[in-house]
């Protein structure tokens, strides 16, 4: 995982965070987006539907980007070392359908920086965005709690 620096992370009282979205469901995108829309604190960078249109628009500056796992075209993890390469200050954040111990390991290992599920409403996405804005990391409470109960397992 990418550590950033506290200088290099936006404060709650900066100017507005720019959020990427890469989903594939045009019904959660549309949601999205006019949940960002109602918020004067974030603006949409840019928004994608695959990774080859993602990848296509990465050039673009973002400071926070929104990741669905599944894809048309392959896993939402893809496209995160170009993501950290382009962007190394900004948050991801994986937000998905996927709650089991596979998914959010893997997007763990691959650099997430937190981890919603869609299910979340809109104050929940907005209080996720600033946290990871913040360099927290948020999860969901099912996703963690998944995870304690797996490591509680292991010892």
């Amino acid at each position: 995982m990418s550590v950033r620096h506290s200088a290099e992370i936006r404060s709650p009282e900066a100017a507005s965070v720019r959020v990427a979205i890469l989903e594939d469901d045009p019904g959660v995108l549309r949601s999205t987006v006019h949940t960002l829309a109602a918020s004067a604190r974030y603006t949409l960078a840019w928004q994608a539907e695959s990774l080859t249109q993602a990848r296509a628009q990465l050039h673009l500056p973002f400071d926070l980007l929104l990741l669905d796992l599944g894809l048309p075209d392959g896993r939402g993890v893809e496209l995160i070392p170009a993501a950290r390469a382009v962007a190394p200050q900004a948050a991801i954040v994986a937000f998905t359908v996927f709650d089991d111990a596979s998914n959010v390991i893997e997007a763990v290992e691959a650099g997430v920086d937190g981890y919603l599920l869609k299910s979340a409403d809109a104050e929940t996405l907005l209080e996720t965005l600033a946290s990871a804005a913040a360099g927290e990391s948020p999860i969901s409470p099912a996703v963690a709690g998944m995870l304690l109960r797996r490591l509680r397992r292991q010892e």
